[in-house]
């Protein structure tokens, strides 16, 4: 009977040192998930920022593209990126993404294109 005893609390210590063993493998897991959690939120507000800080160039103001900075002409027309109100060439501005703003996808630069679909898979993941 003493030798069931010590069995059963040997095997009871060992599901306890297995148990702690397990519980902080997932806490170092959830710290490392938080971490990076963290490291998207901040990238995310600074995206946020960024696109405060935007506004509509006139037509007026821009005689080139300003990704590729080639000249406006009656062949290369402006278009406006809806996401940050530049001034860009269609081949500089050739996305359409899905913005907040509208139902439908709307024309956005080659930078904005980008940063979107950053963020988007930062937001789905």
């Amino acid at each position: 009977k003493q030798w069931y005893q010590r069995r059963v609390a040997i095997t009871a210590g060992d599901d306890l040192r297995r148990s702690c063993s397990e519980q902080e493998q997932a806490l170092v897991e959830l710290g490392d998930h938080l971490s990076k959690s963290k490291v998207k939120a901040e990238e995310l507000k600074h995206d946020v920022e960024m696109t405060k800080e935007n506004k509509w160039v006139s037509d007026k103001e821009q005689v080139s593209c300003q990704q590729c900075k080639k000249n406006f002409s009656v062949s290369r027309r402006r278009h406006h990126c809806r996401n940050c109100g530049g001034i860009f060439c269609h081949q500089c501005s050739d996305n359409t993404m899905p913005l907040p703003s509208s139902s439908r996808p709307l024309r956005v630069c080659d930078s904005c294109a980008d940063l979107l679909l950053q963020r988007s898979v930062v937001l789905t993941t």
